[in-house]
């Protein structure tokens, strides 16, 4: 969906997926509700994802494609409530909501069918590049996360609504402390 057609009045409202929307991080979660172990949460597979993270990351796709696409359906996300909430007090205002997530597509859409909002895929870091595909006319965005690595649409945004997952993620959002409010897990 291409919302360069429409007049967009008030905010729009950008959510992230995986640790905002949901508790759970999708990908993995689904992967290995498949495989039936704790192939990626692991105390060893958490560092390496620290030390490699696009070995980690490669390794937990391909497992993804091998699965069938079935398991998506089985996957019972965790909602997080105060992000809902604010999907659902949003809609009620006739704002603007969308997702982006790195998620894989099958789990986008899946997102927008449970949440009844727009989801689009965007690769790690490039959310905001995405969003300025999908419009060029948004006056106030207000962004909803929890990961650091969504700086690209922080930066664009009027408002940012953090959620604190580590504590440290705080003092590495300092320079846009201006914008951020941060919702404590």
């Amino acid at each position: 969906m291409n919302l360069e057609q429409r007049s967009i009045k008030g905010n729009v409202w950008i959510f992230d997926l995986d640790g905002t929307l949901w508790e759970e991080n999708s990908h993995v979660c689904i992967v290995e509700k498949y495989l039936r172990k704790k192939k990626y949460t692991n105390l060893l597979s958490r560092v390496w994802c620290r030390l490699s993270f696009s070995s980690y990351m490669n390794a937990l796709d391909k497992d993804y494609q091998e699965m069938p696409k079935e398991a998506i359906k089985k996957f019972n996300p965790t909602i997080v409530k105060k992000t809902d909430e604010m999907i659902k007090a949003a809609l009620s205002r006739k704002e603007q909501v969308m997702i982006l997530s790195s998620a894989p597509n099958e789990i986008v859409n899946e997102a927008a069918r449970i949440f009844g909002v727009p989801a689009y895929h965007a690769d790690i870091g490039k959310k905001s590049e995405v969003l300025k595909n999908l419009t060029n006319q948004l006056n106030q965005i207000v962004v909803v996360t929890d990961n650091l690595s969504d700086k690209d649409l922080i930066a664009l945004s009027n408002r940012t609504f953090f959620r604190v997952t580590r504590t440290r993620n705080k003092r590495k959002l300092k320079q846009y402390q201006d914008k951020i409010v941060f919702l404590e897990k």
